[in-house]
Protein backbone atom coordinates (compact mmCIF):
# COMPACT_ATOMS: atom_id res chain seq x y z
CA UNK A 1 0.00 0.00 0.00
CA UNK A 2 2.43 2.05 1.33
CA UNK A 3 5.22 1.85 -2.05
CA UNK A 4 1.63 2.43 -4.20
CA UNK A 5 1.09 5.58 -2.72
CA UNK A 6 4.93 6.92 -3.09
CA UNK A 7 3.51 6.40 -6.86
CA UNK A 8 0.17 8.11 -6.24
CA UNK A 9 1.86 11.12 -4.84
CA UNK A 10 4.39 11.46 -7.64
CA UNK A 11 1.42 11.62 -10.47
CA UNK A 12 -0.72 13.90 -7.84
CA UNK A 13 2.40 16.20 -7.72
CA UNK A 14 2.88 15.62 -11.81
CA UNK A 15 -0.47 16.63 -12.52
CA UNK A 16 -0.22 20.21 -10.45
CA UNK A 17 3.21 20.62 -12.00
CA UNK A 18 1.56 20.53 -15.62
CA UNK A 19 -1.26 23.13 -14.20
CA UNK A 20 1.33 25.15 -11.97
CA UNK A 21 -0.39 24.46 -8.70
CA UNK A 22 2.82 24.77 -7.56
CA UNK A 23 1.83 24.84 -4.04
CA UNK A 24 -0.44 21.36 -4.23
CA UNK A 25 2.55 19.85 -6.43
CA UNK A 26 5.09 20.53 -3.12
CA UNK A 27 2.98 19.06 -0.65
CA UNK A 28 2.73 16.02 -2.96
CA UNK A 29 5.88 15.48 -3.35
CA UNK A 30 7.20 16.62 -0.17
CA UNK A 31 4.66 13.66 0.94
CA UNK A 32 5.91 11.10 -1.60
CA UNK A 33 9.49 12.03 -0.57
CA UNK A 34 8.87 11.39 3.38
CA UNK A 35 7.25 8.20 2.46
CA UNK A 36 9.73 7.24 0.04
CA UNK A 37 12.41 7.45 3.24
CA UNK A 38 10.67 4.10 4.17
CA UNK A 39 12.14 2.19 0.80
CA UNK A 40 15.20 3.95 -0.07
CA UNK A 41 15.74 1.59 -2.95
CA UNK A 42 12.24 2.38 -4.80
CA UNK A 43 12.87 4.05 -8.38
CA UNK A 44 9.92 6.51 -7.32
CA UNK A 45 12.36 8.28 -4.95
CA UNK A 46 14.23 9.39 -8.04
CA UNK A 47 11.25 9.94 -10.07
CA UNK A 48 9.80 12.82 -7.45
CA UNK A 49 13.00 14.27 -6.39
CA UNK A 50 13.08 14.52 -10.55
CA UNK A 51 9.28 15.87 -10.59
CA UNK A 52 10.60 18.57 -8.11
CA UNK A 53 13.25 19.55 -9.88
CA UNK A 54 10.46 20.27 -12.68
CA UNK A 55 8.69 22.61 -10.13
CA UNK A 56 11.74 24.68 -9.35
CA UNK A 57 12.01 24.98 -13.42
CA UNK A 58 8.73 26.42 -13.51
CA UNK A 59 10.11 28.39 -10.46
CA UNK A 60 13.04 29.52 -12.76
CA UNK A 61 15.28 28.46 -9.76
CA UNK A 62 17.84 27.19 -12.04
CA UNK A 63 20.20 26.55 -9.05
CA UNK A 64 18.49 25.06 -7.25
CA UNK A 65 16.51 22.88 -9.90
CA UNK A 66 19.86 21.47 -11.01
CA UNK A 67 20.95 20.82 -6.85
CA UNK A 68 17.66 18.68 -6.77
CA UNK A 69 18.21 17.31 -10.07
CA UNK A 70 21.82 15.87 -8.55
CA UNK A 71 20.08 14.40 -5.69
CA UNK A 72 17.60 12.54 -8.06
CA UNK A 73 20.28 11.00 -10.22
CA UNK A 74 22.16 9.38 -6.75
CA UNK A 75 18.94 8.04 -5.73
CA UNK A 76 18.26 6.51 -9.57
CA UNK A 77 21.54 4.62 -9.09
CA UNK A 78 21.23 3.96 -5.33
CA UNK A 79 17.96 2.41 -6.60
CA UNK A 80 19.89 -0.15 -8.94
CA UNK A 81 16.21 -0.57 -10.86
CA UNK A 82 17.71 0.50 -13.84
CA UNK A 83 15.43 2.47 -16.53
CA UNK A 84 16.52 5.01 -19.50
CA UNK A 85 13.45 6.62 -19.41
CA UNK A 86 14.04 7.98 -15.87
CA UNK A 87 17.67 8.58 -16.06
CA UNK A 88 16.90 10.04 -19.24
CA UNK A 89 14.71 12.58 -18.31
CA UNK A 90 17.17 14.04 -15.70
CA UNK A 91 19.09 14.49 -18.41
CA UNK A 92 16.51 16.70 -20.68
CA UNK A 93 15.36 18.47 -17.81
CA UNK A 94 18.91 19.20 -16.62
CA UNK A 95 19.41 20.47 -20.50
CA UNK A 96 16.43 22.39 -20.21
CA UNK A 97 17.56 24.04 -16.93
CA UNK A 98 21.26 24.85 -18.09
CA UNK A 99 19.59 26.29 -21.84
CA UNK A 100 17.15 28.50 -19.47
CA UNK A 101 20.06 30.21 -17.45
CA UNK A 102 21.79 31.05 -20.71
CA UNK A 103 24.26 27.96 -20.10
CA UNK A 104 24.05 27.02 -23.94
CA UNK A 105 27.41 24.74 -23.63
CA UNK A 106 26.69 22.17 -20.51
CA UNK A 107 22.61 22.51 -22.22
CA UNK A 108 24.00 20.36 -25.27
CA UNK A 109 26.31 18.23 -22.90
CA UNK A 110 23.21 17.09 -21.04
CA UNK A 111 21.45 16.83 -24.06
CA UNK A 112 23.70 14.47 -25.65
CA UNK A 113 23.69 12.67 -22.30
CA UNK A 114 19.42 12.03 -22.82
CA UNK A 115 19.96 11.06 -26.46
CA UNK A 116 22.58 8.27 -25.88
CA UNK A 117 20.07 6.39 -23.94
CA UNK A 118 17.89 6.41 -27.07
CA UNK A 119 16.84 2.95 -28.02
CA UNK A 120 14.13 0.51 -28.79
CA UNK A 121 13.98 0.29 -24.68
CA UNK A 122 12.49 4.17 -24.30
CA UNK A 123 9.12 5.07 -24.69
CA UNK A 124 7.66 7.22 -27.28
CA UNK A 125 7.29 10.08 -25.19
CA UNK A 126 11.00 10.05 -24.27
CA UNK A 127 11.31 9.96 -28.26
CA UNK A 128 9.28 13.46 -28.24
CA UNK A 129 11.01 14.93 -26.01
CA UNK A 130 14.53 14.23 -27.33
CA UNK A 131 13.02 16.06 -30.40
CA UNK A 132 11.84 18.76 -28.13
CA UNK A 133 15.19 19.31 -26.41
CA UNK A 134 17.17 19.02 -29.19
CA UNK A 135 15.05 22.01 -31.06
CA UNK A 136 15.44 23.78 -27.79
CA UNK A 137 19.52 23.22 -28.20
CA UNK A 138 19.57 24.43 -31.66
CA UNK A 139 17.40 27.43 -30.90
CA UNK A 140 19.83 28.23 -28.23
CA UNK A 141 22.52 28.23 -30.55
CA UNK A 142 21.03 30.04 -33.28
CA UNK A 143 20.66 27.45 -35.56
CA UNK A 144 17.58 27.94 -36.55
CA UNK A 145 17.43 26.07 -40.24
CA UNK A 146 18.09 22.31 -37.79
CA UNK A 147 15.65 23.82 -35.16
CA UNK A 148 13.07 23.83 -37.84
CA UNK A 149 13.60 20.48 -39.09
CA UNK A 150 14.03 19.13 -35.93
CA UNK A 151 10.29 20.51 -34.65
CA UNK A 152 8.82 19.27 -37.94
CA UNK A 153 10.23 15.54 -36.68
CA UNK A 154 8.98 16.51 -33.81
CA UNK A 155 5.41 17.36 -35.22
CA UNK A 156 5.36 14.02 -37.50
CA UNK A 157 6.36 11.31 -34.87
CA UNK A 158 3.89 8.69 -34.41
CA UNK A 159 1.15 9.11 -32.45
CA UNK A 160 2.37 13.07 -31.65
CA UNK A 161 -1.31 13.90 -30.78
CA UNK A 162 -1.14 11.87 -27.47
CA UNK A 163 1.82 13.66 -25.37
CA UNK A 164 -0.53 16.37 -25.80
CA UNK A 165 2.32 19.05 -23.86
CA UNK A 166 4.97 18.57 -25.80
CA UNK A 167 2.98 18.49 -29.31
CA UNK A 168 2.50 22.11 -27.81
CA UNK A 169 6.22 23.01 -27.11
CA UNK A 170 7.20 21.43 -30.80
CA UNK A 171 4.57 24.55 -32.59
CA UNK A 172 6.19 26.83 -30.18
CA UNK A 173 9.37 25.71 -31.05
CA UNK A 174 8.38 25.91 -35.20
CA UNK A 175 7.21 29.12 -34.55
CA UNK A 176 10.66 30.36 -33.00
CA UNK A 177 12.45 28.78 -35.58
CA UNK A 178 10.68 30.57 -38.42
CA UNK A 179 10.79 33.89 -36.39
CA UNK A 180 14.36 33.23 -36.43
CA UNK A 181 14.39 32.57 -40.08
CA UNK A 182 11.85 35.40 -41.12
CA UNK A 183 8.93 32.89 -42.35
CA UNK A 184 6.42 35.07 -41.37
CA UNK A 185 3.82 33.15 -43.35
CA UNK A 186 3.79 29.88 -40.68
CA UNK A 187 4.39 31.48 -37.42
CA UNK A 188 0.91 32.92 -36.33
CA UNK A 189 -0.51 29.05 -37.19
CA UNK A 190 2.20 27.78 -35.02
CA UNK A 191 1.91 30.36 -32.36
CA UNK A 192 -1.81 30.24 -32.00
CA UNK A 193 -2.22 26.29 -32.04
CA UNK A 194 0.53 25.96 -29.47
CA UNK A 195 -1.69 28.85 -27.23
CA UNK A 196 -4.69 26.84 -27.42
CA UNK A 197 -2.49 23.50 -26.67
CA UNK A 198 -1.80 25.15 -23.19
CA UNK A 199 -4.90 25.99 -22.52
CA UNK A 200 -6.46 22.91 -22.87
CA UNK A 201 -3.47 20.97 -21.06
CA UNK A 202 -4.13 23.98 -18.36
CA UNK A 203 -0.28 24.47 -18.18
CA UNK A 204 -0.57 28.26 -16.87
CA UNK A 205 3.58 28.52 -17.74
CA UNK A 206 3.58 27.44 -21.24
CA UNK A 207 0.58 29.76 -21.43
CA UNK A 208 1.98 32.35 -20.75
CA UNK A 209 5.23 31.74 -22.58
CA UNK A 210 2.58 31.27 -25.24
CA UNK A 211 1.57 35.16 -25.20
CA UNK A 212 4.62 36.61 -24.92
CA UNK A 213 5.72 35.16 -27.85
CA UNK A 214 2.38 36.38 -29.70
CA UNK A 215 2.67 39.95 -28.39
CA UNK A 216 6.33 39.78 -29.55
CA UNK A 217 5.10 38.85 -33.17
CA UNK A 218 2.32 41.28 -33.39
CA UNK A 219 4.31 43.88 -32.04
CA UNK A 220 7.05 42.90 -34.83
CA UNK A 221 4.39 42.94 -37.47
CA UNK A 222 2.87 46.60 -36.52
CA UNK A 223 -0.02 45.26 -35.06
CA UNK A 224 -0.13 46.90 -31.76
CA UNK A 225 -3.27 46.73 -30.74
CA UNK A 226 -3.14 43.20 -30.64
CA UNK A 227 0.30 43.08 -29.19
CA UNK A 228 -1.32 45.37 -26.63
CA UNK A 229 -4.08 42.37 -25.92
CA UNK A 230 -1.86 40.10 -25.94
CA UNK A 231 0.63 41.82 -23.76
CA UNK A 232 -2.53 42.56 -21.47
CA UNK A 233 -3.23 38.64 -21.01
CA UNK A 234 0.45 37.72 -20.89
CA UNK A 235 0.76 40.65 -17.87
CA UNK A 236 -2.61 38.88 -15.99
CA UNK A 237 -1.28 35.52 -16.51
CA UNK A 238 2.88 35.79 -15.66
CA UNK A 239 0.97 37.87 -12.36
CA UNK A 240 -0.62 34.57 -11.57
CA UNK A 241 2.58 33.05 -11.89
CA UNK A 242 4.41 35.22 -9.87
CA UNK A 243 1.70 34.62 -7.13
CA UNK A 244 1.99 31.28 -7.02
CA UNK A 245 5.78 31.19 -7.31
CA UNK A 246 5.50 33.45 -4.11
CA UNK A 247 3.04 30.97 -2.16
CA UNK A 248 5.69 28.48 -3.04
CA UNK A 249 8.31 30.57 -1.85
CA UNK A 250 6.19 30.44 1.49
CA UNK A 251 5.40 26.73 1.49
CA UNK A 252 8.95 26.01 1.22
CA UNK A 253 9.77 28.19 3.99
CA UNK A 254 7.27 26.87 6.37
CA UNK A 255 8.45 23.01 5.06
CA UNK A 256 12.15 24.12 6.28
CA UNK A 257 10.67 25.59 9.97
CA UNK A 258 8.87 22.88 10.17
CA UNK A 259 11.70 20.37 9.63
CA UNK A 260 14.37 22.05 11.19
CA UNK A 261 12.01 22.50 14.31
CA UNK A 262 11.35 18.92 14.09
CA UNK A 263 15.44 18.14 13.70
CA UNK A 264 15.37 20.33 16.94
CA UNK A 265 12.46 18.58 18.54
CA UNK A 266 14.22 15.34 17.86
CA UNK A 267 17.94 16.76 19.20
CA UNK A 268 16.45 17.45 22.46
CA UNK A 269 14.58 14.15 22.45
CA UNK A 270 17.88 12.21 22.13
CA UNK A 271 19.66 14.31 24.18
CA UNK A 272 16.92 13.52 27.05
CA UNK A 273 17.29 10.01 26.18
CA UNK A 274 20.74 9.99 26.04
CA UNK A 275 20.95 11.16 29.45
CA UNK A 276 18.42 9.19 31.03
CA UNK A 277 20.50 6.38 29.59
CA UNK A 278 23.51 7.90 31.89
CA UNK A 279 21.27 8.02 34.54
CA UNK A 280 20.09 4.83 34.60
CA UNK A 281 23.84 3.42 33.55
CA UNK A 282 24.83 5.28 36.58
CA UNK A 283 21.91 3.75 39.13
CA UNK A 284 23.24 0.29 37.47
CA UNK A 285 26.58 1.17 38.22
CA UNK A 286 26.13 1.65 42.40
CA UNK A 287 23.66 -1.23 42.36
CA UNK A 288 26.64 -3.02 41.15
CA UNK A 289 28.94 -1.65 43.33
CA UNK A 290 26.72 -2.04 46.62
CA UNK A 291 26.32 -5.60 45.43
CA UNK A 292 30.15 -6.28 44.65
CA UNK A 293 30.18 -5.15 48.60
CA UNK A 294 27.90 -6.94 50.08
CA UNK A 295 29.73 -10.21 48.53
CA UNK A 296 32.88 -8.69 49.71
CA UNK A 297 32.10 -7.88 53.07
CA UNK A 298 30.00 -11.81 53.29
CA UNK A 299 32.96 -13.36 51.86
CA UNK A 300 35.47 -11.76 53.99
CA UNK A 301 32.83 -12.62 57.42
CA UNK A 302 32.79 -16.32 56.45
CA UNK A 303 36.50 -16.49 56.06
CA UNK A 304 36.33 -14.07 59.39
CA UNK A 305 34.49 -17.08 61.06
CA UNK A 306 36.66 -19.84 59.59
CA UNK A 307 39.59 -17.73 60.64
CA UNK A 308 38.47 -17.85 64.26
CA UNK A 309 37.12 -21.43 64.49
CA UNK A 310 40.97 -22.50 63.58
CA UNK A 311 42.54 -20.13 66.39
CA UNK A 312 39.37 -20.90 68.76
CA UNK A 313 40.27 -25.02 67.68
CA UNK A 314 44.05 -24.53 67.87
CA UNK A 315 44.12 -22.79 71.37
CA UNK A 316 42.02 -25.19 72.86
CA UNK A 317 44.59 -28.00 71.86
CA UNK A 318 47.33 -25.96 73.06
CA UNK A 319 45.53 -25.60 76.38
CA UNK A 320 44.69 -29.20 76.65
CA UNK A 321 48.71 -29.60 75.86
CA UNK A 322 49.69 -27.42 78.63
CA UNK A 323 47.64 -28.59 81.13
CA UNK A 324 47.51 -32.47 80.75
CA UNK A 325 49.66 -35.26 81.10
CA UNK A 326 50.52 -36.91 77.70
CA UNK A 327 51.73 -39.91 79.42
CA UNK A 328 48.55 -40.66 81.56
CA UNK A 329 45.83 -37.93 79.96
CA UNK A 330 45.65 -36.68 83.66
CA UNK A 331 45.89 -32.94 84.80
CA UNK A 332 49.32 -32.06 85.56
CA UNK A 333 50.00 -29.42 88.48
CA UNK A 334 49.62 -25.96 86.15
CA UNK A 335 46.33 -26.92 86.04
CA UNK A 336 45.78 -27.33 89.56
CA UNK A 337 47.66 -24.13 90.14
CA UNK A 338 45.08 -22.16 87.70
CA UNK A 339 42.18 -23.93 89.28
CA UNK A 340 42.62 -23.22 92.71
CA UNK A 341 43.21 -19.45 91.98
CA UNK A 342 39.61 -19.73 90.57
CA UNK A 343 36.54 -19.34 93.07
CA UNK A 344 34.90 -22.39 93.23
CA UNK A 345 31.52 -23.36 94.59
CA UNK A 346 31.34 -26.44 97.24
CA UNK A 347 28.31 -28.32 98.32
CA UNK A 348 28.48 -27.66 101.70
CA UNK A 349 27.85 -31.15 103.46
CA UNK A 350 27.95 -32.39 107.49
CA UNK A 351 31.79 -33.50 106.50
CA UNK A 352 32.47 -30.12 105.25
CA UNK A 353 35.66 -30.32 102.89
CA UNK A 354 38.20 -33.27 102.25
CA UNK A 355 41.42 -32.97 100.42
CA UNK A 356 43.22 -35.60 99.37
CA UNK A 357 47.35 -35.35 98.76
CA UNK A 358 48.54 -38.73 96.75
CA UNK A 359 52.73 -38.93 96.69
CA UNK A 360 53.72 -41.49 94.05
CA UNK A 361 57.62 -42.58 94.25
CA UNK A 362 59.38 -43.29 91.57
CA UNK A 363 56.56 -42.90 89.27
Amino acid sequence: YDQLLVKAYNTAGAINNVRNDLQDAQYFFHKGLQLGKQYPTHIYNSKLMSNMALLYIYLEDWPKALRIIEKAKKLYFKSGLLQDDAIGILYINESFTHLSSGDVTNGRIAYEKAKALDSDRVSARYKILLFRTYSDVLLAEGDFNKALRVTNQCLQAPNIEKYTLQNGQCYLNRALANIGLHHDDAILDDLERAFSIFEVVGSRSWKVLGLKTLAEYYESQGDLDTALNYYKQYYRGNKALLFDKRQSDIFLLEQDYATTTLAKENELLNTEKDLNGLLLQKEQLRNRIVVALIIMVSISAVLLAIRLRSIQSKNKALLTQSTTCELTGLYNRRYLEQLLTQPMQFNTSQFGISLVILDLDHF
